[in-house]
């Protein structure tokens, strides 16, 4: 085998362990610029050279997505929300900074048509996300984890699969049955097979959070996942 084909054959076996960047195009929001978005988003990053189209990576987006990036006002100051869109999915991302300064993710949509569903649609957008998040220097991604039995909202069973994690309600911790009474996070009860069939049936809508901190436990599960399921494993450049 020559030099050539052999370097091909390590490329194409690396990039199959990536998700890599959304192919998706951005679109600036009417009446701002480019120049506007990239400033913030440079600015809540930390990071100079960030792109435009790292937008899109942070939404997760995917490649046939139409990807809209805006400056909003929260709190008196200014965020970067992203909304990628395509006939499956409809993500809704902002990007601001915790109390520290470091730069975080807020899912607060994620929405796949039901037709989609189980398809890993949304393991691939989280993925992408995850990874590109990693490259970009995001400490955490959030999510508010619905549960709706009418419309098919199933968020706060599958996100804690996949790692995010967060303290079970008052009013949660005082239905746990006696052998899941220790429990206080939702990784408590995921952690069993009792647990997590107990929180399928009585779990309701949830705040969660994704670590994104080297060797974090959310890291290991969802890779651990990925693995089992043939997807890649989320990795920065």
């Amino acid at each position: 085998m020559s030099k050539d084909a052999s370097r091909e054959r390590r490329d194409a076996a690396r990039k199959s362990r990536r998700f890599g960047p959304s192919k998706a195009g951005v679109q600036v929001a009417p009446g701002q610029s480019e120049g506007q978005v990239l400033s913030v988003m440079r600015s809540l990053l930390g990071r100079p050279r960030a792109k435009l189209e790292d937008t899109a990576n942070l939404a997760g987006a995917p490649d046939d997505a139409r990807v809209a990036a805006a400056v909003i006002p929260m709190h008196g100051r200014r965020i970067i929300e992203v909304v990628a869109e395509n006939p499956l999915i409809r993500i809704k991302v902002r990007l601001y900074t915790r109390s520290d300064g470091k730069p975080i993710l807020d899912d607060e949509l994620i929405d796949v048509i039901p037709v989609a569903q189980q398809h890993g649609f949304g393991t691939r957008f989280l993925g992408r996300q995850v990874e590109q998040a990693l490259r970009l220097g995001i400490v955490e991604i959030r999510a508010y984890a619905i549960r709706g039995d009418q419309g098919g909202d199933v968020g706060y069973r599958v996100w804690p699969i996949f790692g995010f994690d967060g303290p079970l309600p008052r009013e949660v911790i005082e239905e746990l049955p006696p052998e899941l009474c220790a429990a206080r996070n939702v990784s408590d009860l995921m952690g069993t097979r009792e647990g997590r069939e107990w929180w399928i049936r009585n779990g309701d809508d949830i705040n969660l959070t994704f670590d994104l901190s080297p060797k974090s436990p959310a890291l290991r599960r969802f890779r651990t996942y990925l693995r089992r399921k043939g997807f890649p494993r989320p990795e920065p450049e």
